[in-house]
């Protein structure tokens, strides 16, 4: 592999950056600023494009080779071009950092991840589909984990059923409180909190069958929920997020959920949320972040439970 320049300017930076996944659906004018701040660079076989321990700076875009990511002495993945790393550690801010070794000679373009927010806070489109792109990664580590029996779920605890509909003040209560929203402004979390519908739901009820296609996801307030499918079942209670992964991955339902008691729920709209983020950038870059280390960790797991996978290599 040559060390001659790859890329001539921006233009040729913007054509590769819309074969990458997540990024392919956007406007050449939504992604214009990272392909402007992108820096073209190559690396050796065996060198360190992230070190572990440190923080995680830059995001790289892989064009040509192949990396593997690691930590702990472990490796989670190794990764074809085309493709993202970096950028989900970067973000969440993870003080594990991450391990990024080039296991052939590798050529990248490297973001700062602060010109990558930057970027994101400017365009809102860019957010959402780092939001639609994790959340479908974190819908497929979680199968992968549960088709080993290796996906770690709290047995839910009841809680008293509230008598009156919930106030406003009540609705930020519990939205502070769910892990996405924990650091969100409350500009953003009244925004939000307007916006979701409470619903009283009886035994036996359906809240959503599998198939069906994915629109708005449900925070349980009070109550227990059966989600099941045919090769899987498990129940959520109070504090949890049902069906929201996969209506930010634009998925199907994968199981169908049903009350196994009298419920309490908030239901949000995805369009709704992205619509809110829109006029609070910050809302979408914290959700972005709180997802981000969710998969992180679930990469972690991953790689304890069955050794590295391989990912990548299309557009």
């Amino acid at each position: 592999m040559s060390e001659s320049a790859r890329f001539v300017g921006p233009v040729d930076r913007l054509i590769f950056l819309r074969s990458l996944v997540g990024l392919g659906a956007l406007d050449a004018s939504e992604i214009v600023a990272v392909a402007e701040r992108a820096e073209e660079r190559f690396y050796r076989r065996g060198s360190l494009l992230l070190r572990e321990g440190e923080p995680v700076e830059i995001c790289h875009f892989l064009v040509e080779g192949q990396v593997s990511t690691g930590r702990g002495g472990r490796i989670q993945r190794y990764l074809d071009a085309p493709y993202t790393v970096g950028f989900m550690a970067g973000l969440s801010r993870d003080p594990a950092g991450l391990e990024v070794r080039a296991e052939t000679d590798v050529v990248t373009l490297a973001l700062g991840i602060e010109d990558l927010t930057d970027t994101m806070e400017d365009n809102t489109r860019l957010t959402e589909a780092a939001i639609r792109q994790i959340a479908r990664q974190i819908a497929e580590a979680q199968r992968a984990l549960e088709s080993r029996g290796e996906l770690r779920r709290e047995v839910p605890v009841d809680v008293p059923r509230p008598e009156r509909p919930l106030d406003f003040v009540q609705r930020l209560s519990l939205l502070r409180k769910a892990g996405p929203y924990k650091e969100a402004s409350l500009d953003a979390l009244a925004t939000i909190a307007r916006h979701f519908e409470e619903l009283r739901v009886a035994p036996g009820d359906v809240l959503f069958r599998e198939g069906e296609p994915a629109t708005h996801g449900l925070l349980i307030v009070q109550g227990i929920v059966r989600c099941a499918s045919s090769d899987r079942a498990f129940r959520m209670g109070p504090g949890s997020v049902v069906g929201y992964l996969e209506t930010m991955a634009r998925l199907p339902r994968t199981y169908t959920a049903t009350a196994e008691t009298p419920m309490v729920v908030l239901r949000n709209e995805a369009e709704v949320f992205f619509d809110v983020a829109e006029d609070n950038p910050e809302l979408g870059i914290t959700f972005a972040r709180f997802l981000s280390g969710l998969l992180g960790k679930l990469y972690d797991r991953l790689a304890e439970v069955s050794g590295p996978v391989r990912e990548g290599g299309v557009g």
